[in-house]
C-alpha cells in the first residue's frame, strides 16, 4: 500500500485543501481517499477509509511526519526515508 497527501489551491493560495491517498500498490487502484486539512485527524479519516483487509497487519513506513505519530494504526508506522 502506498499513501501520500497532496495539496492544491482553490481560488487563492489561502484556500488549500488536501487530498490524502492510498494506492494498492500491486494494482495501482485507489483503495482509500479523504479530502480536509494536513494532520493527524485528516491521517486518521484517511486510514479509516481503507478496506478492512488492507488495515489487517498493514505496515506503514512514513517519513516521520507528526501526523503519523501515534493514533489508531498510524502506531504501526516506522520511520523511514
Amino acid at each position: 500500500m502506498q499513501c501520500d497527501e497532496r495539496w492544491s489551491f482553490v481560488d487563492n493560495k489561502g484556500n488549500q485543501p488536501w487530498v490524502w491517498l492510498a494506492l494498492d500498490a500491486d494494482t495501482v487502484e485507489m483503495i482509500g481517499a479523504h479530502g480536509g486539512r494536513r494532520g493527524r485527524d485528516s491521517a486518521q479519516q484517511r486510514w479509516r477509509s481503507l478496506p478492512s483487509g488492507y488495515r489487517q497487519g498493514a505496515a506503514l513506513d512514513t517519513d516521520a511526519w507528526e501526523a503519523y505519530q501515534g493514533g489508531t494504526a498510524i502506531q504501526t508506522a516506522s520511520s523511514g526515508v
